[in-house]
C-alpha cells in the first residue's frame, strides 16, 4: 500500500502509471533465463477521519480495483468506485 497526501485521483492514477511502468522496466537474469515482472494497482481516494468504517471502504474499494486491473491485463491501473455515504448524525435533522 503506497498513501499520497493531498492528491486527486487523476494526478494519483499517473502516479501508480509511472510505478507500475517502472516495474514493467525490470528485468532479473537467472541461470541463462530473463525474467520480467508486473503490476497491477489500484487507486482510491478517500479524505482522511476518525471512521475507521470509512477507512476500511476505502481499503476495499482499492483491493477491487486492483482486482480490475489484474483482469484487464498486465501493467494496468484502475480507479475504484468508492461511494461515501454521509451519515446524519443521531438527533441531527
Amino acid at each position: 500500500m503506497i498513501l499520497l497526501q493531498e492528491m486527486d485521483v487523476s494526478t494519483a492514477l499517473g502516479v501508480a502509471q509511472r510505478l507500475a511502468d517502472a516495474v514493467a522496466s525490470f528485468s532479473l537474469p537467472w541461470e541463462g533465463h530473463l525474467y520480467r515482472i508486473g503490476a497491477s494497482i489500484g487507486v482510491a481516494d478517500f479524505v482522511a477521519s476518525g471512521d475507521i468504517e470509512r477507512c476500511q471502504a476505502a481499503l476495499a474499494a482499492a483491493d477491487a480495483a486492483c482486482y480490475e486491473a489484474k483482469r484487464a491485463g498486465r501493467g494496468r491501473v484502475c480507479a475504484a468506485r468508492f461511494v461515501t455515504t454521509n451519515k446524519t448524525a443521531p438527533g441531527a435533522s
